[in-house]
């Protein structure tokens, strides 16, 4: 699945089979709850484990590809774009 982003754009990932993120362009900064944040540039990748969840953010306008492993019909991820709020710091889902 391919996705853009653009600069400050967030995207929630969650639940599901194990996934891959491509980052085909631009740069994104992922966390996953572990204490400790992640950047992926064009070219590289970052592997999300089976349950996990995570939040990435586009660092410049990115364009990104979601690999789902061993994939079934009854799997299940949720993807959530949100805004970010530039004057408040906080996050709103957008509909």
């Amino acid at each position: 699945m391919d996705c853009s982003l653009e600069k400050g754009e967030v995207l929630r990932l969650g639940g599901g089979p194990g996934l891959r993120l491509h980052c085909r362009q631009g740069a994104i900064w992922i966390t996953t709850g572990d204490g400790r944040d992640y950047v992926i540039r064009a070219g590289s990748c970052f592997e999300l484990e089976k349950g996990c969840t995570a939040l990435t953010e586009a660092l410049a306008s990115a364009k990104l590809c979601v690999d789902i492993e061993h994939a079934t019909d009854s799997t299940a991820i949720s993807l959530r774009t949100c805004r970010h709020a530039s004057h408040s710091g906080s996050l709103a889902a957008s509909a």
